[in-house]
Parts: C-alpha cells; sequence; structure tokens
C-alpha cells in the first residue's frame, strides 16, 4: 500500500515535469500501463497456480521476482532520463528547504481551488466506476439474464477500451484543452448510465458499456494533466499525492453508497444516482470552469489597461 502510495503520485509528477506541453499524453499512457499490469496480475498468478498445483509460494516468489525488475529498470530508467541537477547531485546548489516534511506543497495544493475542483471531478469518475464494477455484472445476471459469456466481453470490452484509448485521449486534451474532453467524458458516462435500466437486451447494453467506457477515459486522461497544469513546478508531488488521495476515497465510497441505494431503490435507482452523478459534476465542472475563464479575461482587461 504505501509503494503504491508513493510510486503513482510521484511518477505523474515527474511525467508533468519532464512532458510540460504533453502531459495530457504521457500520463494516459503511465495510467493505461497500470491498468494493463493489473488486468495481467490475476491470469498471470492464476496460470502459476494451475501450474504449480496450488503452490502460493511460487505465486510471491513471480511477485518479488517482478518487483525486483521493476526496481532494477527503474534504477536503470533514473540514470538516462534524469536531467543535469539529477545526474550530477553532488555539484548542484542547495536550496533552501522550505516546510515540513513538503507539507507547504500541499497547502499550496489545497488553497488553490481549481486543482481542488479537478481532483473532485475525477473521484467523481471513480467512485461512478467502483460502483458500475461492482453492481453492472449483478444487473446483466440478474435482471438482464444474460449469459456469462455475454457478460464476460461487456464487462470485458471496457478493461480492452479503456488502456488503448487513453494515450489517444491525453494526446487529444494536449491539442485542444483539458475543459471538452473532461466535460465530453462526463456528459457520455452519465447518458450511457441512465440508458441502463432501460434496456435488457445484448447489443443495447454493450454499446452502453463501450460509450461508458470512452467517457471514463476521456476524464480520467485529462483530469490528471489538468492539475499539472494548474499546480506550481514545485507543487507537482503534492498535487498528484492529493489527486490519488481524493480519487482513491472515491473510488472506494463508490459501491458502499450504492449498496444503500440498491437496497432501498433497486437497479433503477443506483444508476440513476450514479448517471446524476455525473450529469450534476458536469454542469459544475462547466460553471466553475466558465467562471474562472470570465475572472482570468477580467484580470487580463485590468492589467492592459
Amino acid at each position: 500500500g504505501f509503494a503504491t502510495a508513493i510510486f503513482v503520485p510521484v511518477a505523474r509528477a515527474a511525467l508533468a515535469e519532464y512532458y510540460p506541453l504533453r502531459k495530457g499524453e504521457k500520463i494516459s499512457t503511465f495510467t493505461s500501463a497500470t491498468i494493463v499490469g493489473r488486468g495481467i496480475a490475476p491470469f498471470m498468478g492464476g496460470f502459476i497456480l494451475s501450474f504449480t498445483l496450488w503452490n502460493y509460494h511460487m505465486v510471491y516468489l513471480a511477485v518479488g521476482l517482478f518487483g525486483t525488475i521493476s526496481l532494477i529498470i527503474g534504477l536503470i530508467l533514473s540514470r538516462q532520463i534524469g536531467d543535469e541537477r539529477n545526474l550530477n547531485p553532488v555539484d548542484r546548489p542547495r536550496e533552501k528547504k522550505t516546510g515540513r516534511l513538503g507539507l507547504d506543497g500541499f497547502k499550496i495544493v489545497l488553497r488553490n481551488s481549481s486543482i481542488f475542483v479537478a481532483s473532485v471531478t475525477e473521484a467523481a469518475v471513480r467512485y461512478v466506476y467502483g460502483a458500475l464494477e461492482f453492481f453492472f455484472v449483478g444487473y446483466l445476471k440478474n435482471i438482464a439474464q444474460l449469459d456469462p459469456s455475454l457478460i464476460g466481453i461487456i464487462m470485458g470490452m471496457q478493461l480492452v477500451l479503456i488502456p488503448i484509448v487513453n494515450p489517444f485521449m491525453g494526446r487529444l486534451s494536449d491539442k485542444i484543452g483539458r475543459n471538452i474532453p473532461i466535460l465530453g467524458g462526463l456528459a457520455l458516462g452519465g447518458a450511457s448510465l441512465l440508458a441502463i435500466p432501460h434496456t435488457t437486451q445484448f447489443f443495447p447494453l454493450l454499446i452502453i458499456s463501450i460509450v461508458f467506457g470512452l467517457g471514463f477515459s476521456m476524464v480520467i486522461s485529462s483530469a490528471p494533466a489538468l492539475v499539472g497544469d494548474l499546480a506550481n513546478k514545485e507543487a507537482y508531488g503534492a498535487a498528484m499525492g492529493f489527486l490519488a488521495t481524493i480519487m482513491d476515497i472515491g473510488q472506494m465510497a463508490g459501491p458502499i453508497f450504492t449498496g444503500f441505494i440498491m437496497v432501498s431503490f433497486g437497479y433503477t435507482g443506483s444508476f440513476f444516482s450514479l448517471g446524476a452523478v455525473l450529469m450534476g459534476v458536469c454542469v459544475l465542472f462547466g460553471i466553475y470552469r466558465l467562471q474562472m475563464r470570465g475572472h482570468s479575461n477580467l484580470k487580463t482587461k485590468r492589467d492592459q489597461v
């Protein structure tokens, strides 16, 4: 847990620093790689257990081996892609340290309402994704009564689509800005969720799954890059750490609160609530970004005067 909490925000911050004009593409590629790794791991573990007749020692030896290989690769790459300051740590001038354990950077992030809004937006999408991942299978099995193979196709389509589309959506956000992909992704995701209770047929549900996966990719490929755009270079790590924290809280809370809604209102109420969350966040995010653009234009005019 600590390893993941340390690695992911720092890696995203490093990408935002190394590629200031291509944050969306590079962070999205990194996100896709993590999704692919998480997707392969259960299959690899199951294959090892099957091949070794349920020898868990071999599974964790394999995990340790991959972890060690990752460490070695990381050490090699850090020497190759490090800038001059990292390559010559002895010769570089000492910088004045501010804050305690990076608390100053975290305070800067908390004071930046735009970073908070962008983080909450991704947290909302993760909230919905966590709930959908948990309850959509139940709907397909109990309400739509689809064959397990068809359920696998519908759910698997998202797992395949998201990591493939992510880098392209990130590159798109680098070219046209972050607002349009985020707003479009929220709208697509919300509309697809609201449509779920109205069909039990395979092909409409497959299309819904694809549309939601596309919308989800549009948001998660643009929101971290937006946070990188809004944060100062010195606060990249704190900003990405805050994003990761609130994102995980959202994904954890999704199944819990949706479960309570499920008890009272069933699948229809649950999917309606998830769609309403995305639509509501879409409206609020759009209003906030328009207000911020208005303030920015007004400030520019005052400076010119």
